[in-house]
């Protein structure tokens, strides 16, 4: 009853201690990064890229930022990919798990970021055809870059842009292929 009347009472409510995740830095930027993003990605060399052409990506970086200028995410990431070329009917889907630390520059509401990922990778093909359906696994590691663009709204969400570049190559394949995606973000 007394927390009643003290909130009734217009009292201010508690400040977050720094150790929680909603908690801002002193210059307001969030400890708790999520980043989820929507956008298209390119082959861009290797076998795959005279093969097909651009197509869906959907993904998120999820993570902590450590200090105002740096942060530690670990991205997470959908690739559909189609043949451009009139082939058997191909389901492929490429899910890649990467570490990415990021470094974070913000000025005037406008946050700029950048920095490496590495991580694995597993490609699930499907060949679809009429006499039956044909299953070719592959997996392997990838490394990269991720940079970004976000403007921050005064409702506390960021828009912007990420530009990825990523080198994926399979355990059992001595090839290597480029990837290229532009993705549109939103930080919450």
């Amino acid at each position: 009853m007394l927390l009643a009347s003290v909130i009734i009472a217009g009292a201010p409510e508690p400040v977050p201690s720094p150790s929680d995740p909603r908690a801002p830095f002193a210059d307001g930027t969030r400890r708790l990064v999520l980043l989820p993003l929507v956008g298209v990605q390119q082959h861009t060399s290797g076998d795959s890229a005279a093969y097909f052409g651009a197509d869906l990506r959907l993904g998120s970086l999820v993570g902590w930022r450590i200090t105002p200028v740096f942060s530690m995410e670990v991205e997470i990431l959908f690739d559909r990919t189609r043949p451009q070329r009139p082939l058997a009917p191909v389901d492929a889907w490429t899910r890649q798990l990467a570490l990415v630390p990021l470094f974070h520059d913000y000025r005037d509401g406008v946050e700029l970021f950048i920095g490496p990922k590495l991580g694995l990778w597993r490609n699930s093909d499907q060949v679809l055809s009429w006499r039956a359906t044909l299953a070719d696994p592959e997996r392997g590691w990838t490394m990269g870059a991720d940079a970004g663009l976000i403007a921050h709204t005064r409702l506390g969400l960021g828009l912007g842009m990420l530009v990825a570049m990523e080198l994926r190559s399979a355990w059992n394949v001595r090839d290597s292929e480029g990837i290229l995606g532009f993705s549109l973000v939103a930080l919450f």
